[in-house]
């Protein structure tokens, strides 16, 4: 049974979108790989649904944010927070068009991935690791045009 509340809380994670003008439509998915083999032998990856997942698995955070406005739609930022009872894979961020900043803050503060730092409880300081990332935040550098999409994501693995 824990596994069944496990999974609810990976596939319930939302993404809030700001933009500055024009009218978006926001749609998340959690997706996951996986291998099939071919009638011929060849391995096949695709990519479904998550579905079940169980520790150890990985999975993608997808996020589409689509113009559905009439006018371009600016300063759009999607912040997408680390799911609970998952741990944020490196170097796993996605989407063309954006800047990605993270915090380990759980949200308060964002900066690009290397200028994160974490302070023990010794009071040292430290380079911040994947292990410490609590959100995401994808900055679209253009304006999103009407009628357009851009698909924004990264990575976990179910603690």
């Amino acid at each position: 049974m824990r596994f069944i509340s496990t999974v609810a809380l990976v596939i319930a994670v939302a993404a809030p979108v700001q933009a500055q003008q024009g009218s978006l439509e926001v749609k998340n998915e959690v997706l996951r790989e996986v291998e099939t083999i071919a009638a011929d032998g060849t391995k096949l990856t695709q990519v479904k649904p998550a579905g079940t997942v169980l520790p150890g698995h990985e999975v993608i955070y997808l996020t589409t944010v689509k113009n559905i406005g009439k006018q371009p739609a600016e300063n759009v930022v999607v912040d997408n927070p680390i799911p609970e009872h998952t741990h944020f894979k490196s170097n796993s961020m996605f989407g063309s068009g954006t800047r990605v900043e993270a915090s380990v803050d759980g949200g308060k503060q964002f900066a690009s991935f290397e200028a994160l730092q974490v302070t023990a409880a010794d009071g040292s300081k430290r380079a911040a690791e994947a292990r410490d990332v609590t959100n995401l935040r994808f900055v679209m550098i253009d304006p999103l045009p009407p009628g357009k999409e851009r698909r924004v994501g990264f990575r976990a693995v179910l603690r």
